[in-house]
């Protein structure tokens, strides 16, 4: 996924992080493969999906986290995990 991609799925219009976008678009990568054990296909329309909201979600909560302000993942996000992970192929 590139950072245009990205920024059009979040509706973002400036290009003030930009870095820090393509930051998150690589976390969200390594984060998907090592809880899936399966390798990340961009060219998989629910991988893409995960990659997408996993990455928003990671933008929207980049605040310190303290015990007041603890946001959880998404059930959206540990469902896509889920079926990934018991889908076939793919393996790391």
């Amino acid at each position: 996924m590139t950072i245009e991609e990205f920024k059009n799925y979040a509706r973002i219009d400036y290009n003030d992080d930009d870095e820090f976008i393509q930051s998150l678009i690589e976390a969200s990568k390594k984060y998907i493969e090592e809880s899936t054990g399966k390798t990340l296909d961009e060219n998989n329309s629910l991988h893409t999906l995960l990659l997408k909201i996993l990455t928003l979600h990671f933008y929207e909560n980049r605040q310190a986290i303290t015990s007041n302000s603890v946001n959880e993942v998404p059930y959206t996000i540990t469902n896509l995990l889920t079926h990934i992970s018991m889908s076939g192929g793919n393996e790391l």
